[in-house]
C-alpha cells in the first residue's frame, strides 16, 4: 500500500510538457536528468548490492550495476531554472523503477523509466561482469531505451527519431573503503555516441559529491543517503544538469 501511494503521488508531479531546457533535434531531452541507469540517484557496490560508498552520477552510467533481486525507484524534477522547483510548468520529471538480478559473475538490471502521465515509458537494461575481489577495474555494457518511443527531440515531439543507446562503460575505483573515489567513463551510440565520464566521492558516511560530463555539458551535485533498516535505504540529491539547471529527487532501494 505504502509503494502503491508513492507510485500515484510521482504520477501526479509528472510533467504533461516535453523537456523545454533542451529542445531541439538530437538533444534526448528526456534523458538529461536521472537516465535509470546504474548509479543515477543511488549507490552501489562491485557486487551489485546498494552502497553508501558505492560510485553515483547523474545522466551517465557507472559500471557498477544493481543486482541481488534488489529493487530501486527513483523520482526527479529538473527546473527550468537554477532553483528547485515543483510545479509542472516549470519542471520536467521521470519515475524510474529498477531491478537487478545476479546469474554467476553478472549481475543485470532491468530499468522501467516513464517520462510523463502521457505514460510515454522507457525501459533499459545493464549487464556488469564481477571483476575479482582484489581488482580496482569494473566494465558493463547495456542499452538505454531498449525498448520505448522514439525521443530524441521530446516525449511529445512527432519528429523524434528512436533514442535506443546502446553503451560500454568502466569504472575504477582510485582509493579504498574509507571515503573512495571512483571514475568512469564510456562511450556508445545516439544519446552517448559523444565520450562521456564521472567521479563521486564519499566525503562522508552518508554524503557522495558527484561530477560529470555527459556528452554535452558538465552536470554536478550531491547525494545523500540514509539506511532506515536492514532492507531499506532513502535517498535525495541536488544539483545541476549544465551547472545551470536545478535538478531534485528522491529514491528508496529494498
Amino acid at each position: 500500500m505504502r509503494l502503491h501511494f508513492i507510485s500515484i503521488l510521482c504520477f501526479a508531479l509528472l510533467p504533461m510538457t516535453s523537456h523545454a531546457q533542451f529542445g531541439g533535434p538530437e538533444q534526448f531531452p528526456p534523458f538529461r536528468d536521472l537516465c535509470g541507469l546504474a548509479g543515477c540517484g543511488y549507490g552501489v557496490d562491485v557486487n551489485g548490492y546498494r552502497s553508501l560508498a558505492g560510485p553515483t552520477a547523474h545522466s551517465t552510467p557507472v559500471a557498477y550495476t544493481l543486482g541481488r533481486d534488489q529493487f530501486d525507484i527513483q523520482f526527479s524534477k529538473l527546473s527550468n531554472t537554477n532553483m528547485p522547483k515543483l510545479r509542472d510548468t516549470e519542471t520536467n520529471g521521470n519515475l524510474i523503477f529498477t531491478y537487478g538480478h545476479t546469474f554467476g559473475k553478472f549481475n543485470i538490471a532491468i530499468t522501467e523509466m516513464i517520462l510523463s502521465t502521457d505514460l510515454d515509458q522507457s525501459l533499459n537494461l545493464q549487464v556488469q561482469y564481477i571483476p575479482s575481489p582484489l581488482s580496482r577495474w569494473a566494465a558493463s555494457i547495456g542499452c538505454l531505451e531498449l525498448i520505448g518511443a522514439n525521443k530524441s527531440m521530446g516525449v511529445h515531439d512527432e519528429l523524434s527519431r528512436s533514442s535506443r543507446s546502446p553503451f560500454a562503460v568502466v569504472t575504477y575505483r582510485v582509493s579504498g573503503a574509507n571515503h573512495p573515489i571512483f571514475l568512469s567513463a564510456g562511450i556508445g551510440a545516439r544519446r552517448y555516441k559523444l565520450p562521456f565520464g564521472s567521479a563521486s566521492w564519499q566525503f562522508l558516511k552518508n554524503w557522495r559529491l558527484w561530477v560529470e560530463h555527459d556528452g554535452f555539458g558538465v552536470n554536478e551535485g550531491v547525494l545523500y543517503s540514509y539506511p532506515l533498516n536492514k532492507k531499506i535505504e532513502l535517498s535525495g540529491h541536488i544539483g545541476f544538469v549544465q551547472s545551470r539547471y536545478c535538478a531534485i529527487g528522491v529514491g528508496m532501494g529494498f
